[in-house]
């Protein structure tokens, strides 16, 4: 399993705002959690794609800001962080 990426989505004129989370193929959204803020809303996020996958027992979440959103890591499922996060930052 690779790391798991959050991003911000915000509202339109249809769809309120929204976090999405996802995994190698699979991809969850839920509506912004106005009672969380930061990165405890995007942990949300990675809990509801957890799961979705069917992962209900897993050691706390590590967390990593990027410029896109965060990139949430199971201690047990600790691999290689995506290209992605290290070119944004050069």
């Amino acid at each position: 399993m690779d790391a798991i990426i959050t991003k911000y989505h915000g509202s339109t004129n249809s769809k309120g705002a929204r976090i999405s989370a996802s995994v190698s193929t699979k991809r969850v959204y839920i509506p912004y959690p106005h009672e969380l803020h930061g990165a405890k809303a995007h942990a949300a996020a990675a809990r509801a794609l957890l799961a979705d996958i069917g992962i209900y027992q897993y050691q706390p979440l590590h967390v990593g800001e990027y410029p896109l959103g965060y990139i949430f890591l199971c201690a047990e499922l600790c691999e290689t962080l995506p290209a992605v996060a290290f070119e944004a930052r050069q």
